[in-house]
């Protein structure tokens, strides 16, 4: 996870090239193409590690079958990217579409596993101000 976190944070600031542009490219869209590579292959592989984790484990168990529903999404949705970025392919002009949703599809995957993480405060120190809890 660190890896694909610190690979996103560093693909952002380098903007793509235009894809309608295949003879140039520039240094900015060499950087972005290649963290975006590690960050869209190391999405699906993250979900597979933490479901041989969660398929044994009781407390996360009930998410082993949306960890592995989100892995194999995201080696499908990594394969129609991939057919995306050819032009002259059926898909080339929803390529975007496609890069959004396996990050939507990840995101929600590790927003649904972060929450799982949070630790419950006891319902007494929810309320600020309530006797007996910190102030």
């Amino acid at each position: 996870m660190a890896g694909w976190l610190a690979s996103l944070i560093a693909s952002g600031p380098f903007t793509t090239d235009p894809s309608s542009v295949f003879d140039q490219t520039s240094v900015h869209g060499i950087v972005h193409g290649i963290f975006g590579a590690i960050v869209f292959t190391f999405a699906p592989l993250s979900c597979f590690v933490f479901y041989r984790r969660f398929r044994s484990d009781q407390l996360w168990h009930p998410l082993a079958g949306w960890t592995l529903a989100s892995g194999i999404f995201l080696v499908v949705g990594n394969g129609l990217l991939k057919v995306s970025q050819q032009p002259g392919g059926g898909l080339f002009e929803c390529k975007g579409l496609v890069q959004r949703t396996i990050l939507v599809i990840f995101m929600a995957w590790v927003f649904a596993v972060a929450c799982r993480l949070r630790p419950r405060a006891p319902a007494s120190r929810q309320r600020l101000g309530e006797a007996g809890a910190p102030q």
